[in-house]
């Protein structure tokens, strides 16, 4: 798998989902005030965000992150995360919500 092929960019997205998401857990300040929470994941890799949704039978990599994903959502005893498709465009130019809006 090629750096510029599409599953790449999948397995991409979605380990670097993992990792903020583990970064917030890291921060025992922040992590404790997650209780009950609902995270908010806003994307542009469909594939992705559906693999974090509900796994992955096509890729065993991918179905590895989804549980991860999940795992550490529970142990932070959080709500079911809510993740969201923006397109690209929309994501960069701040249409999205972000700070350009």
């Amino acid at each position: 798998m090629g750096e510029d092929d599409p599953q790449a960019q999948v397995h991409r997205e979605a380990a670097g989902m993992l990792l903020a998401l583990r970064a917030v857990a890291g921060d025992r300040g922040l992590a404790c005030r997650l209780r009950s929470c609902t995270l908010l994941v806003r994307g542009d890799c469909m594939a992705a965000l559906a693999a974090l949704r509900k796994g992955s039978s096509r890729s065993a990599t991918l179905q590895r992150t989804a549980i991860q994903f999940a795992q550490l959502c529970a142990r932070l005893d959080m709500s079911a995360p809510l993740l969201l498709h923006f397109p690209g465009e929309q994501l960069v130019g701040g249409t999205a919500g972000g700070r350009g809006s």
